[in-house]
């Protein structure tokens, strides 16, 4: 009942998109160039790696990077 006293709420246990619409499609443009890249090439592990983390923040909408530092490009 102390919560409800003095409305304080609850935080979500899941953390929230932070990233907006055009940091997500930078990222899977440079997502799709480095995956090029590694194909064409040497087909180095850390090119691939940072390729899938690329198309990872894009499509889950969520950088730990940036929840680390508090910064939000997300309109809603």
């Amino acid at each position: 009942f102390g919560i409800k006293k003095f409305g304080i709420k609850k935080k979500k246990s899941s953390p929230g998109k932070n990233i907006g619409l055009k940091d997500r499609l930078a990222r899977v443009s440079l997502g799709a160039i480095l995956l090029a890249l590694a194909i064409t090439t040497t087909w180095n592990p850390l090119i691939l790696f940072l390729s899938g983390f690329m198309y990872f923040e894009a499509f889950a909408g969520w950088c730990g990077f940036y929840a680390l530092f508090g910064k939000n490009t997300c309109a809603v």
